[in-house]
């Protein structure tokens, strides 16, 4: 009997130790979880609504700066200097320090801590909401390159935030200023004129009525791409710099700004102008610099994103000159080379008399012998722009009189001189030209011409 009851305590024995060792585990994991819990919630810096934000106060190494939201949501700077702030930049420092967390704590700050990490003199970000203040101070980059060291001024130690968000939350003033290179929607600027250093100079204009694009009177007879333009439009007002570089810079000899690749002036509908000087970078022309006078702000941008600069009216422009329509006119007098005829016409009807003599165009192969004749004087391809020149109205290679439904005619004139065919619409020249592509080969006018000519005689 002895020996069961010494086994059984034995037993007993060792279930008691085993029960001691798996409370005093229990008891140690349950601290250190607690332990861990708390340093979490101490981590957690910041816990708010972005959203509430409604004022930003900077005191940065280049300056101290206040901007404040308005009612309609637009951010302004109302201390420190004048400019306009960068919207998406203080979006992001309100979105960034709502969820603040510290990746460690170095614990309780004292002068030499503080010292240590940079923050004796740190950086400084204060959120204001209607009812809260949140205050983040921000000192060196760890040696890794991993952390920032930064401070609140709820909470009294040092912690590590990662450097991805700690890069964002250190600013100078060019990160606060806007990089957008105007600061006008599309539906807000009146005129957009632009300076090439060839001198073909030309002004954008805009129709707040109509809606739409068009270009200066002067090129009224070659008329807009208005696509084209609008285009060009929503690209340039949603343009940002890729880097801000110097305030007030002033040296623009040493840049080429003395001699621009162009000058472009922007003037919104409010009546003010504001003029922005570009020009190519000399050993990389990849890039261009941008100066934007309003402030001498030197900026950096794709040359590609900024094509307005090398752009010449001519890439606004539909470029091609038209006649009339085919299905808007009655008939036409032609004088081509040795060719001269009357022709009378119903596109509608596809009804045709050439000089007298009825052609059948009501068949696949007659119509389009005749739509190709008509489209090769009625669509002339422009070969560039050039309204500086005065050439006259003499012995024209092409001599076209549309008769209008509406009763009335329009003239279509183009002269040949020094290899430019110089186009003239209802006797005045309209600044465009085009090439010999109409006027010689298998794609000129008279080959058209004379293709037509031998279908109408079958």
């Amino acid at each position: 009997m002895k020996k069961p009851i010494i086994i059984l305590v034995a037993a007993l024995v060792l279930a008691g130790g085993s029960m001691g060792t798996f409370l005093a585990v229990k008891n140690k994991k349950d601290a250190e979880t607690s332990q861990s819990e708390a340093m979490r919630k101490d981590n957690h810096l910041f816990s708010f609504n972005s959203d509430d934000i409604s004022k930003i106060e900077f005191d940065l190494k280049d300056g101290s700066f206040t901007t404040e939201k308005s009612e309609d949501g637009t951010w302004k700077v109302t201390e420190g200097d004048d400019f306009t702030p960068d919207e998406t930049y203080l979006q992001l420092v309100s979105t960034y320090t709502s969820d603040l967390t510290a990746e460690t704590s170095f614990g309780k700050a004292d002068d030499s801590k503080k010292a240590m990490y940079g923050l004796d003199d740190p950086i400084t970000i204060k959120l204001f909401s209607e009812t809260d203040t949140y205050e983040l101070y921000i000192g060196d980059k760890s040696p890794t390159g991993e952390y920032y060291y930064v401070m609140t001024s709820e909470k009294p130690n040092v912690y590590a935030i990662d450097s991805y968000k700690g890069t964002s939350l250190v600013p100078d003033k060019l990160i606060l200023k806007s990089k957008d290179l105007t600061l006008y929607e599309n539906n807000e600027i009146d005129t957009i004129t632009v300076k090439n250093k060839n001198g073909d100079d030309y002004v954008l204009t805009y129709d707040p009525d109509g809606q739409f694009w068009d270009i200066e009177k002067k090129y009224e007879l070659i008329g807009a791409d208005r696509t084209a333009i609008s285009s060009m439009v929503n690209n340039l007002v949603r343009l940002e710099a890729e880097e801000m570089l110097e305030e007030n810079f002033t040296d623009k000899k040493s840049l080429g700004f003395d001699d621009p690749d162009s000058q472009i002036i922007i003037k919104g509908l409010d009546g003010k102008e504001h003029s922005i000087l570009v020009k190519a970078m000399k050993d990389d022309d990849t890039y261009s610099y941008v100066l934007n006078e309003d402030d001498n702000q030197l900026e950096l941008y794709y040359s590609s994103n900024i094509a307005l600069a090398n752009a010449t009216v001519f890439d606004y422009t539909p470029k091609k000159i038209s006649g009339a329509d085919i299905y808007g006119i009655s008939g036409f007098d032609i004088k081509e080379g040795a060719h001269s005829d009357e022709f009378t016409l119903s596109a509608n009807d596809r009804t045709c008399t050439m000089s007298g003599k009825d052609v059948d165009i009501s068949n696949s192969e007659g119509y389009t012998l005749f739509q190709n004749f008509y489209n090769s004087f009625s669509q002339i391809p422009m070969a560039g722009i050039d309204i500086h020149v005065k050439p006259e109205l003499e012995d024209p290679v092409l001599s076209v009189v549309y008769h209008l439904t509406d009763g009335k005619d329009t003239t279509l004139d183009i002269t040949n001189a020094d290899g430019k065919y110089y186009i003239f619409k209802d006797g005045k020249y309209t600044g465009a030209y085009a090439d010999e592509t109409r006027f010689e080969g298998r794609s000129s006018i008279e080959e058209f011409y004379l293709k037509f000519i031998a279908y109408s005689i079958k």
